[in-house]
C-alpha cells in the first residue's frame, strides 16, 4: 500500500515550478484574464487554487492536480491516467476512521467552489494537461463511479499530517475516458456553462 505525508504533497503541489506552470497554461487559454494563486487555505480547501479574474469581473475557481514525476510507468498505452478521488478520508480502514470522521473525495465533494479542475503532470512523464469543467466532473464521476471501480486500478494510500494518520482513496482513469463522458453528457443536455463557450 503507497504510503505518503500530506505535507510532503502539500508542499509539491504549491512549489514554485508547479504554481508558475499552472499559471502560464491558465493564461494561454484565458486570454484578457488575470490569473492568481488563491493562497488562502480556506479557499484551499474548498477547492480553489487559482483564481481566474475576466474583464467582465466575472471570477472562476480552478483546482490544480497535478502528479508527481514517474506517474507515466502505470499508464496502459502511453495514455496518461487521472486520478479522481473517492474518499479523502476513508471511513473504517486500517485506522478504523468512524464513518462521522470521514470525507468523501475532492471529486464526489458537492461543497467546492470549483468551476475547473486543472490537472498537470510533471515534464518528464507527458506535457500533456487537461482544463476540464468540475460540475460535469463530478456528475460522470457519480454516474460511473460503480463500473470505473470495477474496470480500473483503485488504490487506496496512507496519508499523515502531524502524526495523524488516515487512509484516502482514487481511481486511476485514462484522461480520455472521463473527456469523452463529459462530451457525451454535453451532448445529452445539449448546454455549454457560459464560461466554456
Amino acid at each position: 500500500m503507497y504510503q505518503y505525508d500530506f505535507d510532503d504533497k502539500l508542499k509539491h503541489s504549491k512549489s514554485l515550478e508547479v504554481v508558475r506552470n499552472a499559471i502560464r497554461i491558465l493564461k494561454k487559454h484565458f486570454l484578457g484574464c488575470s490569473v492568481a494563486e488563491v493562497g488562502s487555505k480556506e479557499k484551499d480547501i474548498l477547492g480553489a487554487d487559482y483564481i481566474i479574474n475576466a474583464p467582465n469581473s466575472k471570477k472562476l475557481y480552478v483546482d490544480e492536480k497535478t502528479r508527481e514525476r514517474g506517474c507515466s510507468i502505470y499508464w496502459k498505452e502511453n495514455q496518461p491516467e487521472l486520478a479522481p478521488e473517492i474518499w479523502s478520508v476513508m471511513p473504517g480502514g486500517k485506522f478504523n476512521v468512524p464513518k462521522n470522521k470521514s470525507k468523501v473525495g475532492w471529486t464526489l465533494d458537492d461543497n467546492k467552489i470549483t468551476d475547473l479542475i486543472l490537472h498537470t503532470f510533471h515534464k518528464q512523464d507527458t506535457l500533456k494537461y487537461y482544463i476540464l469543467p468540475f460540475d460535469l466532473y463530478k456528475n460522470v464521476f457519480k454516474r460511473n463511479l460503480k463500473l470505473w471501480k470495477s474496470k480500473y486500478k483503485v488504490a487506496t494510500q496512507i496519508s499523515n499530517y502531524n502524526n495523524i494518520y488516515w487512509q484516502s482513496q482514487c481511481v486511476f482513469i485514462p484522461a480520455i475516458v472521463i473527456i469523452n463522458a463529459i462530451e457525451e453528457m454535453r451532448e445529452c443536455q445539449n448546454e455549454i456553462p457560459e464560461f466554456l463557450k
